[in-house]
């Protein structure tokens, strides 16, 4: 039997583990970033724009975008000084976001974030599942939204049963290309059928609903679990970081102005998934395809990075769940009929959660706000505070402070998410 310290924690054949002696590829590198942020979020910060008013949205977006880059970049040194510290331990496999937190804050750290991991991949899940039920409802209305979340559900488990995801890489290409032309239908229309306002027409601060507008920025920008897994896929985690700001500006810049455009476009009738603006016609339909599609096929990645977390962290899952708990020489398939099922019975209850949920919007806010935030802005100062004890006094200060930040605004993005949902509900 493989032992527990061999396993590999994320993406198997994907993300982690990397060959020895990989060379570095900045290109690649930048666009898995790019990637990794793209999907759902994108869609839900036009609104976020809404909830907090356009001026306050655009200025928020970058100062968030600024501070979550900062945290990813601690987080990488973190893993840096830990890797050079265990070399035996990491040198072939490399460290993962709960490597990291075992290091630091020992097992009882370790099982907290596999639990917050394995939540927050799932929520993501369900958010696919949404968008998809959605998208194809608005397409063919005479099936109901429901219907068409449980008609997804059994070609997205059939993707979780591959063992090997590098079989999906070319999705990668077909995901890019489908939020772009996503995108560029929304500001298309936008400028073809409605008026810009001057900006003085439009609210430039909403405090009422700004907590929720944290909760949606921290789903978008908090990917810090992933973006782990990409840099030590990268080949050169000492060089990643120069990449990832590179991403960061790119990815701030494009999204940053399609949220306030599109919010511009729509004002207050913006809705929680902006390509619900769109009229029914021809082209807008094969858009809303190719993003069904593109969910479709990232749904098997995260759902894969939350059952292999847990592989990491459980022995006992490893040994039961896992695609191969013994060897997988000469195999491309898994013959462990409980790997199957354990994706059977989770694709299914993820179904039946997004079936019974109707707020899109609401749960992404709650999903960044409760998990994201949490796993982006408090955990990241505390590992690297562990890490380098001897990191001037000041640092520690603005570390301490961004841990404060972060619980203040989770404890505050959390509570009016439930709020809302239980308003909403009732």
């Amino acid at each position: 039997m493989t032992s527990f310290e061999e396993r590999r924690p994320l993406l198997e054949g994907s993300v982690r583990p990397f060959p020895e002696g990989k060379q570095f590829n900045p290109v690649s590198a930048f666009w898995n970033i790019v990637k990794a942020f793209a999907g759902a979020g994108s869609f839900a910060l036009p609104a976020a724009v809404m909830h907090s008013g356009l001026w306050t949205g655009v200025v928020g977006f970058v100062l968030i975008a600024i501070l979550s880059n900062y945290t990813m970049q601690i987080l990488l040194s973190t893993l840096n000084k830990l890797s050079e510290m265990h070399p035996d331990k990491y040198s072939e496999k490399g460290m993962s976001y709960g490597d990291i937190t075992r290091e630091t804050l020992g097992r009882v750290g370790e099982i907290i974030v596999t639990v917050l991991t394995v939540t927050v991949t799932m929520s993501v899940c369900v958010a696919y599942l949404l968008l998809i039920g959605e998208n194809m409802h608005s397409l063919v209305p005479s099936i109901s939204y429901t219907a068409w979340i449980f008609m997804a559900v059994p070609f997205a488990t059939l993707l979780t049963f591959l063992p090997d995801l590098k079989l999906l890489g070319f999705t990668s290409v077909l995901g890019a290309l489908s939020l772009i032309l996503a995108m560029g239908t929304v500001l298309y229309y936008g400028f073809a059928h409605h008026l810009v306002q001057p900006p003085s027409q439009y609210p430039a601060f909403e405090l009422h609903t700004l907590p929720l507008w944290f909760g949606t920025a921290a789903f978008f920008f908090c990917n810090h679990i992933l973006v782990v897994p990409i840099s030590v896929a990268s080949g050169d985690t000492h060089r990643f970081p120069h990449i990832l700001n590179g991403s960061m500006v790119f990815i701030t810049v494009v999204n940053v102005v399609f949220a306030s455009l599109s919010y511009t476009f729509f004002g207050a009738d913006t809705q929680a998934n902006i390509i619900a603006n769109l009229p029914n016609g021809l082209f807008v339909n094969i858009v809303r395809v190719c993003i069904c599609v593109e969910l479709l096929f990232s749904f098997p990645l995260v759902n894969a990075s939350g059952f292999n977390v847990l592989e990491s962290c459980s022995d006992v899952w490893f040994r039961y769940f896992s695609a191969f708990p013994e060897s997988s020489e000469g195999r491309t398939f898994s013959r462990n009929i409980f790997f199957y099922l354990s994706r059977v019975v989770t694709n299914t209850l993820l179904a039946l959660l997004a079936s019974r949920i109707t707020f899109f919007g609401l749960f992404v806010s709650l999903v960044g706000s409760l998990m994201l935030a949490t796993a982006g802005f408090i955990f990241p100062p505390i590992f690297h505070i562990i890490t380098f004890p001897s990191q001037s006094v000041l640092r520690k200060i603005f570390h301490v402070a961004i841990v404060i930040f972060g619980a203040f605004a989770t404890s505050l993005g959390t509570y009016f998410s439930i709020s809302d949902i239980i308003a909403y509900i009732k």
